[in-house]
């Protein structure tokens, strides 16, 4: 009886056979195996971890782009502004408010700030059509 172990990535295979007592011995590799864990290796994606961004664009924010912040929420939540995290696509929470969710890895690296209020800074942008600003 013979085993091939091979870990999940490919990069680490080994081959053993079973001695008379049924206890594994590593023996040479052989090369009619070397396919399968090619196979192995090469369907292997690297591991990424996901690192989201979740905030809101409060009140003095909204105020400081335009004379009435609840028309500028009424705007993003009716899909007629765009907003974008440091050009990133970003998901817009339903329900009031302007709260979203961006996939950081997208964002420029060196985007977000920290000012001692204490609060995180993110270079959020609202994008619309001039006819739909005058």
């Amino acid at each position: 009886l013979s085993l091939l172990m091979v870990s999940t990535t490919g990069e680490q295979f080994a081959y053993y056979e079973l001695d008379d007592a049924l206890k594994p011995v590593q023996k040479p590799f052989p090369e009619r195996l070397q396919k399968s864990v090619g196979l192995i290796e090469d369907n292997c994606e690297p591991a990424l971890c996901t690192v989201l961004f979740v905030g809101g664009a409060g009140g003095s924010l909204r105020a400081g782009v335009t004379e009435n912040p609840v028309n500028l929420t009424r705007s993003v939540q009716g899909l007629t502004t765009y907003v974008t995290v440091g050009g990133a696509p970003v998901y817009v929470w339903p329900g009031g408010g302007i709260t979203l969710m961006v996939d950081v890895t997208r964002v420029p690296e060196g985007a977000f700030g920290y000012v001692p209020t204490p609060a995180l800074v993110a270079p959020i942008e609202f994008t619309l059509r001039r006819d739909d600003y005058i």
